[in-house]
Parts: C-alpha cells; sequence; structure tokens
C-alpha cells in the first residue's frame, strides 16, 4: 500500500498454491471516506475457491468493489472453469 496525506493505492498478488492466480488494484481516497468510495478491482484467473478431500471447485472473472467503509457492493462476472466432487 502507497499513502499520501488523501490517498491509500493498494497493489496485492497472490496464488493458490497451484495454478491460480489473484491480483487486487484499490484506492481510497482518506479526505472524506464517506462520500467518496472505496474502490477495489479484482481478478481471479483459475483460482481454487473450494479445496477439501471430497470437492474441489476453481473459478475466474473479474470483481469490483464500490462504496465506503460501512456500505458497499461487489459485482461483476464469475465463471466457474473446474469443478470435481
Amino acid at each position: 500500500a502507497v499513502a499520501n496525506e488523501q490517498t491509500v493505492r493498494v497493489s496485492l498478488t497472490g496464488t493458490d498454491g497451484q495454478a491460480g492466480r489473484l491480483s487486487v488494484e484499490g484506492r481510497a481516497d482518506l479526505r472524506n471516506l464517506q462520500s467518496r468510495p472505496i474502490v477495489l478491482d479484482v481478478d481471479l484467473s483459475n483460482m481454487t475457491v473450494v479445496r477439501r478431500d471430497d470437492v474441489m471447485a476453481s473459478a475466474g472473472g473479474r470483481l469490483s468493489h464500490r462504496g465506503t467503509p460501512t456500505s458497499g457492493r461487489l459485482f461483476g462476472p464469475v465463471e466457474t472453469t473446474g469443478g470435481e466432487v
């Protein structure tokens, strides 16, 4: 995260321990968090979202979050890319 007096910017990447990838980019305007939205964009690529002995599921997509610290909306397409029961 990078902060100045007015804005925090976030850039994160990660994996699911195998082939799946996750990246997050975002920002928040600290001058007025109640009226200026927190913005997060999340990319999933073949990300394992459930891994148990009896079930496995992976997904990909692009999610966005817009909102304040107390209220927000998460939206965007997510598609299953694999599954096993």
